[in-house]
């Protein structure tokens, strides 16, 4: 219905739709029900049900920012499924060996190696600002943070795989961060390394065991996905005030808290 108002000078009606006043003078002494305008508004409201195919949500629910999905739970599953399906469809290369924390080392000569991300750490990265290389010449310790990923809700460290010095890092990762997440077994490589111990590869897994470890270990990361999923009020395929649809499980979960997840696959040492 309208919201009518009295003036000292005059009457106003005044109709409040979405957000958009719609301004009329009234001069049918707000008669509402025989008055064309207000008709007409309602007319509009009915037709719009119809093309729905359901009830219209209230003011109070659109200025909300969303509705509550009826089927909530099918809808975190087909994010949280949309997440580690591509992860569970791209194999890790055979021609190299992994580390427990997602990185990955390939064998250039006897003591020489390149490191980068596996695709597991590729797909928990978003909104990649920039990435902070090793130095050449710096000395490197296995498994303590050796390269920084600077993202929107703060810093995630990524562990070396392998004790040595540096020879060289990627210098395309300087201008192009996103390369570490959009090609991290080619263009996305971080650093070379030199290596000083004399059994570099007692703690590197093959690509068959790495597929083991990582199946094994995304599955965990899925039920923690669910678990914080049941804490956050689940939104509409189509929000009304202006915002776009959830489309990933980062998104749901808000930034914060997914990165309070997946930095743990990044520490893993077995």
């Amino acid at each position: 219905m309208p919201l009518n108002q009295h003036n000292s000078e005059e009457q106003h009606c005044i109709w409040m739709e979405a957000g958009v006043v719609s301004y009329k003078l009234c001069d049918r002494n707000f008669e509402c029900e025989d008055c064309p305008f207000d008709i007409s508004i309602r007319q509009h409201e009915e037709t719009e049900t119809i093309s729905t195919g359901g009830s219209r949500p209230s003011n109070r629910q659109r200025h909300s920012g969303a509705l509550r999905l009826a089927s909530g739970g099918n809808s975190i599953e087909r994010l949280i499924e949309a997440y580690a399906d591509p992860i569970l469809s791209t194999p890790f290369p055979s021609d190299r060996m992994y580390a427990a924390a997602h990185t990955w080392v390939q064998q250039t000569n006897p003591h020489e190696w390149i490191v980068g991300l596996d695709h597991m750490g590729a797909k928990a990265l978003s909104d990649v600002v920039s990435v902070v290389l090793p130095l050449a010449t710096s000395s490197l310790v296995r498994h303590s943070p050796f390269t920084w990923i600077v993202h929107r809700e703060g810093t995630l460290s990524i562990r070396s795989p392998l004790s040595g010095t540096v020879l060289a890092h990627n210098p395309t990762l300087a201008m192009e961060p996103n390369a570490i997440t959009d090609d991290p077994y080619g263009r996305g490589w971080i650093a070379k390394i030199r290596t000083t111990s004399r059994s570099p590869m007692r703690h590197l897994k093959s690509s068959e065991a790495h597929t083991l470890f990582s199946r094994k270990q995304l599955g965990l990361l899925q039920e923690k996905f669910r678990e914080r999923s049941r804490r956050c009020e689940m939104t509409d395929a189509t929000l009304y005030d202006g915002g776009h649809p959830i489309q990933t499980i980062s998104e749901l979960l808000g930034n914060p808290a997914y990165y309070e997840i997946v930095q743990g696959i990044f520490a893993s040492e077995t």
